[in-house]
C-alpha cells in the first residue's frame, strides 16, 4: 500500500529556479495558507499539500495548482499529517468538535473515512503524523496536547484501531515514518526515537540538545532521514544517530520551514509563510 519516492520530473521549465548556497531552489508555489504541523506528499508528478481552510491541493513541478477536495467544507476538518499510498494519500484531520479522522483522498477528489480517531486521542489530544504499514497505518499524536501525552496509534486494514505506545515523556508526538520495518518519531521536546512494531522504544537524537531546533516532520532516505526543524534547518540524521544541517532556508524570506517529502533525488519543503519549495542539492550531502 505504501508507494516508493516518485521519479522526480524536470525542474528546468520553471523559471523561478535559482542557485542559493549551492543548492538549486525552485518555488513551486506561495501564499499557501498554511499551519504547524501539516505535512505534504509527493506522488507520481504532483505534491499534495493541505491547508488550514481545509484543502487538499495538488501542485505540479511546474506550479500549477489543483484543489482535489475541501475536507472542511465537507464539515470533516483540517487535514495535517499526509502519506502517500498507492491510490492517492491518507490523511490525519481535525475538526472543531473536537472531531479527528483518518482519511483516504484519491487523486480525483473522491475522500472516504479509513477511522474516527477522537476516542483514542481524547478530547485534548489529536492525530497529527500517519505512515503506511504493513495494510494499514501508524499514527503520531497526542491524547494530551496541553500535556504533552505523546503516542503511537495503529490503525489496521479493517479500520480497528489501538494504541501501539505511550511516550508521554517524550513530549507530543509530531511525525512518524516507517523505515527497515520500524517505526521512527519525532517529539516536540526534540527526541527522535525508534520503536519497534512490539512497542520497543530506542533513542536515537535529541535535535534541541544538539543545538538543531525543534523537529516537525521527517522523510527517510535510504538509511538516513530528513528533517525539517523551528531554526530554519534540513537536517541529516545517519543511520548512528549522527545529526548535520544540511540547509539553512532563508529565514527572511522563507520563515520555518514545515513539511518535507521527497521527489525523485530533490527535496520538496513547505513553509509557515505559505512557500513550497523544490530544492535540488548535492547527493553527498543528503547521502552521505
Amino acid at each position: 500500500m505504501s508507494q516508493p519516492a516518485p521519479a522526480s520530473p524536470a525542474p528546468d521549465s520553471n523559471p523561478s529556479a535559482k542557485t542559493v548556497n549551492g543548492v538549486r531552489l525552485t518555488i513551486l508555489s506561495k501564499n499557501l495558507r498554511l499551519v504547524g504541523l501539516q505535512g505534504i506528499a509527493a506522488i507520481q508528478d504532483r505534491v499534495i499539500v493541505p491547508t488550514v481552510d481545509g484543502e487538499v491541493m495538488s501542485i505540479s513541478a511546474i506550479g500549477e495548482m489543483n484543489v482535489l477536495t475541501n475536507l472542511l467544507s465537507a464539515q470533516i476538518g483540517v487535514p495535517f499529517g499526509v502519506c502517500p499510498i498507492d491510490s492517492g494519500v491518507v490523511m490525519t484531520v481535525s475538526g472543531f468538535d473536537p472531531v479527528h479522522y483518518l482519511m483516504q483522498v484519491s487523486l480525483d477528489g473522491q475522500y472516504e473515512t479509513i477511522a474516527d480517531l477522537s476516542d483514542i486521542s481524547g478530547f485534548y489530544g489529536a492525530p497529527f503524523g500517519v505512515a503506511a504499514y504493513d495494510g494499514g497505518f501508524i499514527v503520531a499524536g497526542t491524547t494530551d496536547v496541553i500535556a504533552g501525552d505523546g503516542a503511537l496509534f495503529q490503525v489496521g486494514s479493517q479500520g480497528e484501531i489501538s494504541q501501539l505506545v505511550a511516550l508521554k515523556q517524550f513530549g507530543n508526538a509530531l511525525d512518524v515514518v516507517v523505515q527497515q520495518g520500524q517505526f521512527i518519531t519525532l517529539h516536540e521536546k526534540g527526541d527522535l526515537l525508534r520503536v519497534s512494531p512490539a512497542g520497543e522504544v530506542t533513542a536515537i537524537v535529541n535535535l534541541v540538545e544538539a543545538g538543531l531546533g525543534i523537529p516537525f516532520k521527517l522523510a527517510p532516505q535510504a538509511e538516513n532521514l530528513l528533517i525539517v526543524t523551528s531554526t530554519g534547518h534540513i537536517v541529516r540524521v545517519d543511520p548512528s544517530g549522527n545529526p548535520a544541517p544540511i540547509v539553512e532556508l532563508f529565514k527572511p524570506i522563507y520563515s520555518t520551514p514545515l513539511g518535507i517529502a521527497l521527489w525523485g533525488d530533490d527535496l520538496i519543503v513547505s513553509t509557515d509563510n505559505g512557500y513550497l519549495l523544490r530544492l535540488a542539492i548535492d547527493q553527498g550531502l543528503t547521502r552521505a
